[in-house]
């Protein structure tokens, strides 16, 4: 897709993508950017403006609380687990395939909607009013494939499986 950045914070990573770009071809210095989607996994941060809703989930259950929905449930994201992204670093750090400002999508290809990633975490779902946000996101994850030779290995099932064992509320 073409970008097209719709908030301060999806501007600003299409800069530092343009300008890492710029660098390789101005002054030849390899660069390579990552392109991360909803990374979770052990050591996620609950807390915050930025947390991810797979962190507050497993906070709010840990916690006795209700997993709050914002809006229907029905705004999908891809889930990537961090030990796939870890992997996605490592290969492009050392590939000789790359160095030349490519741009990376590091995400699953395959997305799930809030209300089922709710349903995993397990509890009681209550319902609040929208944010402003994108309805679904999904990673095309085939230069990931093609440049790095990285798959994902992590399912959002396995993944939440482990996290909710980590928290102790499996």
């Amino acid at each position: 897709m073409v970008p097209n950045p719709v908030n301060p914070y999806a501007l600003q990573k299409y800069a530092g993508e343009r300008f890492a770009a710029l660098w390789a071809s101005s002054f030849n210095i390899e660069t390579v950017s990552l392109r991360y989607f909803n990374v979770y996994g052990p050591g996620l941060d609950p807390h915050g403006p930025y947390a991810l809703a797979v962190g507050a989930f497993i906070l709010a259950r840990k916690e006795g609380r209700p997993l709050t929905i914002f809006g229907d449930g029905t705004i999908t994201r891809d889930y990537t687990h961090v030990s796939d992204v870890v992997q996605a670093n490592l290969l492009a750090a050392t590939s000789h395939r790359v160095g030349k400002g490519e741009v990376i999508n590091i995400g699953t290809g395959s997305n799930n909607t809030i209300k089922a990633l709710a349903e995993m975490v397990g509890g009681e779902i209550v319902y609040a009013a929208p944010r402003i946000e994108a309805h679904d996101s999904r990673a095309d994850n085939l230069r990931a494939k093609e440049l790095l030779g990285w798959e994902p290995t992590v399912s959002l099932a396995v993944g939440i499986a482990a996290l909710k064992k980590e928290w102790g509320i499996a």
